[in-house]
């Protein structure tokens, strides 16, 4: 679309709508018509970047109604005053962009001051998880309790009135109550079911699996995949959540945000990090020693809360004849274990608090087989995952998982089809 008080001085479009706002909005292109038309009023979550700035440019080319752009904001990153700010959404460049952008559009920018909401949410969580020896995600954490819980929340709460909340991850929602094709998926009912048949094939005889009323896919760029941040959304928020950039590689968002002539086209790529260590685990100290496993001392750490298994820089140790790696954290003995790359092989994992994404839960003692992603950096690993009693699985490969963290998500996939997950337990 073209601004209408500049229309005319830039070159003619050779097809145009007209759209709600008196925008001039040109045909949709291939890409685009990949996201059906079933309008309904839309709020548009808008960091500032290109992504949900080509989220809320889809939209309202499918013809949805875009009721206001909500922005989060953490002023000064929630740092003591005075103090320098942490990495934080809502930047004054982030705001004017989203607040450019729904001028454009014609809608009304709100921004929400999640300060409070993150604190209680995810920045004491965490704080307590890494005292006691875990490492825990903080989007993960983040996004079912503030991006899509407080945050349209607080929309209802201003008054405004909308049907479902739009962001720019790159993932897929699919509904299996329509017959007709998905907003983010229009193939994707299909590819669902042929993941739960291939999921049935690698199980137990006998053993059946069943979608749930929404299901979470994988992106189609997995270069930029988000599923796994957001396999802890309930049933309620994946129905009211639409993920338009899910059938799209993130060169196609940079070719229609520049086709598009968006402001934002080139900005650079966010990291989506609203916090920082030293926030989170903070600058206080607690000595302690640094071992082998058999229990020899080679060093002085300041606190085991500053390392996690699978770090090999930063622990102070030099002329060894082999790399060192942190192996495990223990709390209570205020001890930071070391080893060599062979002891980071652990041959399974236990996962607690198992959130069932996409699919009903399997009986106790189900075995089955499928990929598992053990940290959001990781590559899925075929395993073998038996449900467990108290909400658990474990999760076993011949060739081990390295490093595993206990806290990190494991996610369970079935091809592109997010099963489930839950944080690594600690042995």
């Amino acid at each position: 679309y073209d601004d209408p008080h500049s229309y005319g001085k830039r070159r003619p479009l050779a097809q145009s709508l007209q759209c709600r706002c008196n925008c001039r909005v040109r045909s949709l292109s291939p890409v685009e018509s990949r996201f059906p038309v079933t309008a309904v009023n839309v709020l548009i979550a808008l960091s500032g970047g290109v992504d949900s700035a080509v989220t809320a440019f889809l939209l309202r080319k499918a013809g949805h109604n875009l009721v206001a752009g909500v922005t989060m904001t953490r002023p000064n990153g929630g740092s003591p005053a005075g103090a320098p700010s942490a990495p934080t959404p809502g930047s004054p460049d982030d705001l004017a962009a989203a607040r450019n952008l729904c001028a454009r559009l014609g809608i009304p920018h709100f921004a929400v001051d999640i300060t409070d909401a993150y604190r209680h949410a995810v920045i004491e969580p965490c704080r307590n998880a890494y005292r006691t020896g875990y490492t825990p995600n903080a989007c993960v954490l983040c996004n079912p309790a503030v991006k899509f819980g407080f945050l349209p929340d607080a929309a209802r709460r201003a008054g405004i009135s909308f049907d479902a909340m739009a962001t720019g991850h790159y993932a897929r929602i699919v509904s299996m109550q329509m017959q007709s094709a998905s907003p983010d998926s229009p193939n994707g009912r299909e590819e669902v079911l042929s993941a739960l048949e291939t999921l049935r094939a690698n199980a137990d005889s006998g053993l059946g699996f069943t979608a749930r009323p929404h299901a979470l896919l994988c992106g189609a760029d997995r270069t930029r995949d988000q599923a796994y941040f957001l396999f802890r959304l309930s049933a309620g928020q994946l129905a009211k959540t639409l993920f338009p950039l899910g059938s799209l590689t993130k060169p196609e968002v940079r070719a229609l945000a520049q086709s598009a002539e968006l402001e934002v086209a080139q900005k650079p790529d966010s990291q989506d990090l609203c916090i920082d260590r030293t926030e989170l685990i903070g600058t206080d100290e607690r000595p302690g020693d640094i071992c082998r496993l058999d229990g020899r001392v080679l060093g002085r750490h300041r606190g085991f809360w500053h390392h996690t298994p699978g770090q090999r820089r930063g622990l102070g140790l030099s002329g060894f004849a082999e790399p060192l790696f942190v192996t495990s954290l223990d709390p209570e003995k205020n001890r930071v274990y070391v080893g060599s790359a062979p002891d980071l092989v652990s041959p399974s994992l236990l996962v607690e608090n198992v959130v069932w994404t996409s699919i009903e839960p399997p009986p106790v003692g189900a075995v089955f087989r499928c990929g598992l992603k053990p940290r959001s950096s990781g590559v899925c690993l075929l395993s073998r995952i038996e449900v467990l009693p108290g909400n658990r699985f474990l999760a076993t490969r011949p060739e081990g998982f390295r490093a595993p963290s206990p806290g990190q998500a494991a996610v369970l996939y079935a091809g592109s089809l997010l099963l489930g997950g839950g944080p690594v337990s600690r042995p």
